[in-house]
């Protein structure tokens, strides 16, 4: 589990490095001085059948980045973009995958 947590930060830290961020709308917070945008991470919870493209299991975990002027970044999961997405849908496995994230985030010092 832990492997595709990192996989997601890593890909999200591609993703600021690069500047594909930009394509998603980024508004600057002048309370805070970081630039925030809308992330939405795929985590399979079970690997999905090349052959089947309709047969997998995942869930997604809305998150907002908060990226500063060295392109550092700390991650805030999206409750209501969650709720959104999921109301009524949710299950107790999406649920512990997003709450293992945040403890991942915290663990790694990139939660805000």
């Amino acid at each position: 589990m832990e492997e595709q947590f990192q996989e997601i930060i890593d890909y999200i830290k591609h993703w600021i490095e690069s500047g594909d961020y930009k394509e998603s709308h980024p508004k600057l917070d002048k309370n805070t001085g970081y630039t925030t945008v809308d992330f939405v991470a795929d985590y399979f919870l079970s690997n999905p059948n090349p052959e089947d493209e309709d047969e997998f299991n995942s869930t997604e975990i809305p998150l907002t980045v908060y990226i500063d002027n060295e392109n550092k970044f700390k991650l805030e999961f999206n409750k209501p973009l969650f709720d959104f997405y999921f109301k009524g849908y949710e299950t107790e496995e999406n649920t512990n995958v997003v709450e293992q994230f945040i403890e991942f985030t915290e663990k790694s010092g990139l939660s805000l």
